[in-house]
């Protein structure tokens, strides 16, 4: 028995447990009657936190060491990535087509009929939304450059428990969607394990053609999650494009300092693609921001590039 001094007193106190392969904190009141003699415990809330895992998509399982010839972007990518949220502290899951494909039976099996008929990224796509439903953590594209670790300014001000996407930079709907609060695009998101924005997202794709982005309202792009964003406000916190995006449409991509992190777009998915709606930002922009590599990031990197910058060699060592 507990026995405290006569008088009421209320308190809170927090605890975390494991449920799941996530960490859960529970915030309880702790009630203690008039004559000291009685503790009764209630469940306020609880609230998941984000997982500590990394999340990528390649036809890869060492998405790096296995490519022929990657571009200076996708080296600096995945090495920001190893050196910011290192291993053993941060785990990293590599989403291959049979990791994805694995997922989707085990998560969600009445849209395996979909799935079968979705083609090259929309897949990524579909499969980057159920990683982050079975496991939890961050999800990046390989083109995706972290510039400092933010795990802890996710859980700022409650938001462990929300999922968080990242702001567009272009406007991904289309008047007929209706209000729009929230363009989202999927080149980096986080969240909680198993958390329902995600369900909501598989009940809408398994609605339409399975497009990929503006194309289809019910597709497994930025325009799909932009609706299903804003239809779910309160589960969702946008990460400012302004510092998780940069481009010259939300800040001037010279800036580094305001950055945690660079979407290079170099769009790998189109065939032929001639960036004509980034070039200034992809070249010149990379270049401000890697002076020792200069104006490289889409080049393709031999084996004898990765000498000139030291951080790039270790990258053969550098895999899940």
């Amino acid at each position: 028995p507990f026995w405290v001094k006569p008088h009421p007193v209320s308190s809170f106190f927090t605890c975390a447990v494991m449920k799941n392969s996530s960490i859960l904190f529970f915030v309880f009141l702790i009630e203690i009657n008039v004559h000291g003699r009685a503790l009764h415990l209630n469940a306020r809330e609880a609230v998941p936190l984000i997982p500590k895992i990394i999340h990528h998509t390649s036809l890869h399982k060492h998405p790096v060491e296995q490519q022929a010839a990657p571009t200076y972007i996708t080296l600096v990518s995945w090495t920001s990535w190893r050196m910011l949220f290192p291993s053993p502290e941060y785990r990293t899951i590599i989403g291959t087509d049979e990791v994805l494909e694995r997922c989707i039976e085990e998560e969600f099996p009445d849209f395996k009929s979909q799935w079968e008929i979705l083609q090259g990224v929309e897949k990524a796509d579909a499969g980057r939304y159920c990683l982050l439903y079975k496991h939890g953590g961050i999800y990046a594209d390989l083109d995706y450059e972290v510039r400092r670790n933010f795990y802890q300014e996710l859980h700022a001000n409650g938001g462990g428990g929300k999922v968080h996407l990242l702001e567009g930079c272009f406007t991904e709907t289309r008047p007929e969607d209706g209000p729009i609060a929230l363009n989202i695009q999927n080149a980096m998101m986080a969240s909680p394990a198993r958390h329902p924005f995600w369900e909501r997202v598989f009940e809408s794709m398994k609605q339409g053609r399975y497009a990929h982005s503006w194309n289809d309202p019910h597709g497994t792009g930025p325009r799909m999650l932009s609706i299903e964003a804003s239809k779910h406000a309160s589960e969702v916190l946008a990460l400012p494009c302004a510092n998780y995006q940069r481009n010259d449409r939300c800040g001037n991509f010279m800036e580094l300092e305001p950055q945690a992190g660079i979407h290079w777009n170099q769009a790998s998915w189109m065939p032929g693609v001639k960036h004509f709606w980034n070039f200034d930002f992809i070249h010149s922009g990379f270049a401000n921001a890697h002076p020792d590599l200069g104006d490289v990031g889409l080049k393709q990197a031999m084996p004898e590039d990765l000498a000139k910058v030291p951080q790039l060699a270790l990258l053969l060592n550098l895999h899940p």
